[in-house]
């Protein structure tokens, strides 16, 4: 990924709480309504996984729909539209990854590419986003790349447009008398992750006063 190339980036004014896109950002579950169309396909919810809780950072495993998979590991293709990055096995090929560092540094990546995600709050309501692709440098070698370079840029925004439908809509019900806390789903366990760094923080920085 260090030797990796940005490709496109795009920057959004988002109007909701910066908690808000990285809470959907964070968890699969939502790929079976806002991403009904394109990510649950290949990236079903109901096959994703979560890592332990680690104070620093948390992580998520996005396995390829099984059919895919299998596809993947009995031929040896990859089976991406773009290279892959150096020093990925064919099993890594087999899933996409959802990475936060907490605070708000995050990763969504693939095989063939990773989306970098500049994320700042600039209002209770309101933050501003940056999104960028990077691929391997490899992959502005192969044939038809400026068509496949489009295509693939088009998808990216295809799924963004979906998250900040969904966010700005999570924010209006927030501010809704209705609005009520429930419980989360084992396949929004990252965001339990991220509510227990914000309470680690705010109990530590309660013992400093």
């Amino acid at each position: 990924m260090a030797d990796g190339q940005l490709v496109w980036s795009a920057h959004w004014e988002c109007e909701f709480n910066w908690k808000v896109l990285l809470e959907n950002f964070m968890e699969a579950y939502h790929h079976m309504g806002a991403h009904m169309k394109t990510l649950e396909p290949f990236l079903p919810a109901r096959g994703c996984w979560t890592e332990s809780y680690d104070p620093e950072f948390s992580a998520m495993h996005l396995p390829l729909k099984d059919t895919m998979k299998q596809e993947i590991l009995a031929s040896g293709d990859p089976g991406t539209p773009l290279p892959i990055f150096p020093g990925l096995e064919i099993k890594d090929c087999t899933e996409w990854w959802v990475f936060l560092g907490f605070p708000n540094f995050l990763l969504f990546s693939a095989p063939d590419r990773v989306y970098w995600y500049r994320l700042l709050p600039t209002g209770p309501e309101t933050c501003s986003l940056m999104t960028t692709m990077i691929l391997p440098k490899s992959a502005t070698q192969i044939p038809n790349y400026e068509d496949i370079l489009k295509k693939e840029i088009q998808s990216g925004i295809d799924f963004h447009m979906e998250d900040m439908e969904v966010c700005t809509a999570t924010q209006r019900g927030l501010n809704s008398v209705a609005y009520a806390q429930g419980r989360l789903s084992h396949l929004e366990e990252p965001i339990w992750h991220f509510q227990k760094y914000l309470a680690e923080v705010i109990k530590r920085s309660q013992s400093y006063s």
